[in-house]
């Protein structure tokens, strides 16, 4: 699978019966609301062509709303994600570390991936937790990835 549209993704997610409340641009994440569920933000505005696709989980532990950013290039996040969790009031955790090569194009199918991960398949109470568990299945040899992300869907394909 090549890049994946907007269309695509939310595709992906309504096959999945993944919590999918927005595909977006970054200059776009304002007008949603901010709310448990999965965002997949495309770092370019909305006025341009797209880049790289990104994601935002939020989360609610303890009825008290958490968000974690997902950059499979694993870069900081933008500072349009940074203002849109500023009702949190808390800092925005992420990974950085690297999972997706740079010469490939399903960095949408992350996201998705850990979202799909995170509703369907947690192994212990607290999230983050499962989340950098998640992460640590990636390989250092950035070649193989595209295996591990197929395989994380299982049972479905995407």
């Amino acid at each position: 699978m090549n890049g994946l549209t907007n269309f695509q993704i939310i595709d992906i997610a309504k096959r999945l019966k993944i919590n999918l409340n927005a595909v977006c641009a970054k200059d776009e994440l304002k007008d949603y609301d901010l709310k448990p569920g999965l965002y997949v933000i495309n770092l370019e505005n909305s006025n341009q062509g797209g880049s790289h696709w990104v994601s935002l989980i939020i989360y609610t532990n303890k009825n008290k709303m958490h968000a974690f950013y997902l950059d499979s290039f694993g870069m900081l996040p933008p500072v349009e994600i940074e203002n849109f969790i500023k009702p949190l009031h808390e800092k925005l955790p992420y990974n950085n570390r690297q999972i997706q090569p740079f010469n490939s194009s399903y960095c949408g199918l992350y996201g998705l991936s850990l979202a799909y991960m995170l509703q369907y398949h947690r192994t212990s109470d607290n999230i983050l937790n499962d989340i950098h568990k998640w992460i640590a299945t990636f390989p250092n040899d950035l070649s193989t990835s595209k295996e591990v992300l197929d395989k994380s869907f299982y049972p479905n394909k995407v």
